[in-house]
């Protein structure tokens, strides 16, 4: 038996420290909830836990921004309803203009609704916007795109030739590597031909229905920059020129996952539905052109009206269908949402039954050591009326 040093008590109190530090952990885990509170509980369940929580609450992000994807969509079809609803009465009108019972005095009066309500379909087209975004005049996009996926925006470019007549060309630039590109030609949304050319080439051929058409440009190898310019389509009766000082998307892109990849936005081209747009016979009359103060245009109203109508009903589809692409996008990222956090939560939180014990163990380890430390503290008192009994 020693003075100088009590071992018993600091073996005691060495355990009592350790058990209160663990029943504290428990504690700890138990008020919070969760298994991981700091990095020293497990450095790298930290880490994964981390990333997981970033991509759970991108997840979450993107379903809502593809219901609001949803909502712009909807405030467009539901401007196209009423376009189509505009365009089956002035149908209904040259129909009856183009009857040879009336006069020209009856056509000049029926001409005034006709020609009213085309004016609802201009303004419908311009002022249809969701949150300051016009959805129906063709501007809606516009994302910059140095680098990858440019557009070139040629919109409008058709042909007379009849196997091109009406065609919507669009060339789409892909930066594969520095200075090398894949350009695809598309006719009416449809891809064409593809070909990969170098930044040095200044005239790309593609092979059509219709003939040839040829794209000639200039500083293609500065697209990486943005620049394009010096644009000219030509072949199959086309003839358009376009100089442009930067790369431009005609569509709105959706960001529909978690990460920045490509494949994680939807793009989607928004037509312009003007009158100015609309229609388009062979005679390139649109219907802002159409009058039905004659027979004659009467009946040519009614074909210019029916091709707007089947336009409308086309951009029409292609908003339905992606809304119904994007309701389906939006189930895949709650349910991915969903399998995520259920394995973040199992690195991440507390087994709240086993904390309930190993919190109840420690605290009788403590109280157990209280007590040792008290019978140890008493070995003192021992010697002393050892050495008062001598």
């Amino acid at each position: 038996m020693v003075l100088h040093h009590n071992i018993m008590a600091m073996n005691a109190y060495r355990n009592y420290t350790m058990n209160a530090n663990m029943a504290a952990k428990a504690m700890r885990r138990l008020s919070s909830g969760f298994r991981i509170n700091g990095a020293a509980d497990d450095p790298a369940g930290l880490a994964v836990s981390e990333k997981m929580r970033a991509q759970i609450r991108g997840l979450n992000m993107s379903a809502q921004n593809a219901r609001h994807s949803i909502a712009m969509l909807q405030t467009a079809e539901g401007g196209l309803n009423e376009v189509h609803a505009i365009l089956q009465r002035m149908r209904e009108l040259a129909n009856q203009a183009a009857n040879g019972t009336y006069g020209d005095d009856d056509r000049a009066l029926l001409n005034k609704e006709y020609q009213a309500i085309m004016d609802e379909i201009s303004r419908l087209t311009s002022d249809t916007h969701y949150n300051n975004i016009k959805l129906l005049n063709g501007s809606a996009g516009g994302e910059e795109g140095p680098g990858a996926m440019g557009y070139m925006g040629l919109t409008g470019v058709t042909s007379t030739d009849a196997s091109l007549h009406d065609a919507r060309l669009k060339f789409n630039f892909r930066e594969d590597e520095p200075g090398l590109f894949t350009v695809t030609l598309q006719i009416d949304g449809k891809n064409i031909d593809t070909k990969r050319v170098s930044g040095s080439a200044t005239d790309l051929s593609f092979d059509t229905d219709g003939g040839r058409v040829t794209l000639n440009f200039g500083a293609i190898s500065n697209l990486k920059d943005g620049v394009i310019t010096n644009i000219r389509v030509t072949g199959a009766n086309v003839d358009y020129s376009e100089a442009k000082g930067a790369t431009t998307s005609d569509q709105l892109y959706f960001q529909i996952g978690a990460n920045g990849h490509a494949d994680q936005r939807i793009g989607m081209h928004l037509s312009n539905m003007s009158t100015e747009n609309l229609g388009n016979k062979p005679d390139n009359k649109t219907l802002n052109l159409t009058d039905i103060l004659t027979q004659a245009n009467a009946r040519d109203a009614i074909d210019v009206i029916d091709k707007a109508t089947k336009q409308v009903s086309l951009e029409r589809a292609g908003i339905g269908a992606q809304i119904n692409r994007l309701e389906h996008t939006i189930n895949n990222l709650e349910n991915t949402a969903e399998n995520l956090t259920a394995a973040e939560s199992r690195i991440r939180d507390a087994d709240m039954a086993q904390e309930m014990m190993n919190f109840m163990k420690y605290s009788i380890l403590m109280q157990v050591g209280q007590a040792m430390m008290a019978q140890a503290a008493n070995l003192p008192k021992m010697l002393i009326q050892m050495l008062w009994s001598m």
